[in-house]
Formats: structure tokens, sequence, C-alpha cells
């Protein structure tokens, strides 16, 4: 700090004694609607904004959007999958706040031994060869794009 003073500083003395010099000048002008002083005459110039409510019609909207709850996702089949080939997302759904179907997307299946699976066809049908508890990841994201993650784990039994 010092050294900036020391280097700086004659600089700085400079600026401030001409800017007090300048205020002193000017503080005895006067504009014609009376105001006195290079301050007042610049602060009456400057022009106000006055609030306009109806401009702000969009942040009821707004408002009104963030109300809305994120997507919900949920495994629909009542008990366990059987071992063979399944598309997940016969499996899983997702609605958005007002109640419509969302598009799901298979993030990741890990099967029992927490091994990463490959879809066997696009992104969701997968081959289950063993029973156990599959772990899938999912997400769904709605019109807002509001975004839900989560993770499901699906048991499967030995087809008979």
């Amino acid at each position: 700090m010092e050294q900036v003073l020391h280097t700086y500083g004659k600089t700085l003395l400079a600026i401030l004694t001409t800017g007090i010099l300048l205020a002193w000048i000017f503080r005895g002008i006067e504009d014609d609607k009376g105001n006195q002083g290079i301050l007042h005459i610049a602060g009456a110039n400057v022009g106000s904004a006055e609030a306009r409510p109806e401009e702000y019609v969009e942040f009821e909207g707004f408002l009104n959007e963030g109300a809305c709850e994120k997507p919900v996702i949920t495994y629909c089949q009542a008990g366990s999958l059987q071992t063979g080939a399944i598309d997940l997302c016969d499996c899983i759904k997702a609605v958005d706040c007002v109640g419509n179907d969302l598009q799901v997307t298979i993030i990741s299946c890990m099967d029992p031994y927490d091994m990463l699976m490959v879809p066997y066809s696009g992104q969701s049908g997968y081959i289950f060869a063993e029973p156990g508890i599959y772990t899938v990841q999912v997400s769904a994201m709605d019109e807002g794009r509001r975004k839900t993650v989560c993770r499901i784990q699906i048991p499967v039994q030995k087809s008979l």
C-alpha cells in the first residue's frame, strides 16, 4: 500500500485538488430554472422514472409459473418384473403439475451387482437376465424446463 501511495500519490493528490477547485469555481453558477451550483443543476436535469404497475403484468405469470411443482415420476407396475427383455418406459411414467404425461429418459440401469447395463434397443429396452434388485436412474422435464431425476429400485424375479 505504501508503494502504491508513493508511486501514484502525486497523481491522486492532483486529481483530488482539481476536483475540489472545480467544485469551488462552479458552486456559484446558476441556471435559468434557479438551480445554483453544478451538483444541483445536474441533479435537476436528471429525469426521474415513475413506476407503472400496468407494465408488470408479466410478473403475475412468473409467479404462477413458479407455483407449479416439478414432474412426478412413478413406477407403475404392481409387484416385480419377470426376467427377460423389458422396455422400462412401459413401467415408468412421469406427469407434470397439470397431469399431462411426459417423456421419461432412462439415464442408467444397474444390475444387482452394481454393474452398468447397456440397452439392447434404443434407450429404454434392457435385458434382465437374472433375478435381483435393479436400480434405474430416470429423469423427466416439463414445458417449464423443471426437471426431476430419481432412482427407482425394480425387483426382478425368475420367469416361470
